[in-house]
């Protein structure tokens, strides 16, 4: 891998589970992240572009330098990356699993700049409204409870006075005593509150949202 110029751009694509994801780093305008569930579906897809700090960058640029561009035999094909530097070629490496500590260094830290949990949350929440509009009240709660367990504590911190957990867990007792449309509405609003959460904890430049879909 040439180290002589620094690099214009990164994209990562990952498969994984029940989504695939693309985090796409510009040095100039920041990084998008794209995540898709798996299969498509209606409603199953979100994109956000995201401030980038210029610590966040030149700590990228410093770890694609060191990388080695080696690709891993793997069974299963699980990430992609490809980059662009300066001159007007650029380089592609697959890998799987087991995944090489400097390739896995690279992706962690494309993950914390396009702020991976926070996408697949919110899409998850997307696709859940959609179900909530058709009165599917079973695949929307199972959605927002993906959504839920994917985020996480990571928009927590203890200066944030939150209370959703308490109307987590009523949502999931009404979920046992079959209330359903109660639980569903509930746990939107538990993750709608917590994906705000993190956008004001993580990335106050970037905060605002259209939640209204």
């Amino acid at each position: 891998m040439s180290t002589n110029a620094p690099f214009i751009a990164a994209l990562l694509t990952e498969w994984l589970p029940a989504a695939e994801v693309v985090i796409e780093w510009d040095a100039e305008h920041g990084i998008g992240v794209t995540v898709t569930l798996s299969p498509h579906v209606e409603s199953g897809s979100y994109h956000r572009l995201w401030k980038i700090q210029p610590a966040q960058t030149s700590r990228l640029q410093t770890m694609l330098v060191a990388m080695n561009a080696s690709a891993v035999e793997s069974k299963e094909l699980r990430y992609a990356l490809r980059i662009t530097g300066r001159k007007p070629t650029a380089e592609a490496i697959s890998w799987g699993e087991p995944e090489p500590p400097p390739l896995a260094s690279v992706r962690h830290e494309l993950e914390k700049a396009g702020h991976i949990e926070w996408a697949q949350a919110r899409v998850l929440l997307r696709r859940a409204v959609f179900e909530r509009k058709r009165n599917e009240w079973n695949q929307a709660i199972t959605y927002l409870n993906r959504g839920v367990d994917i985020l996480g504590n990571s928009y927590f911190t203890p200066i944030v006075n939150d209370d959703s957990g308490m109307k987590l867990a009523l949502a999931r007792s009404q979920e046992r005593e079959g209330k359903m449309e109660m639980a569903a509405v509930v746990l939107s609003r538990v993750l709608r509150t917590r994906l705000a959460t993190y956008l004001k904890v993580h990335v106050p430049l970037d905060a605002a949202e259209t939640w209204d879909e």
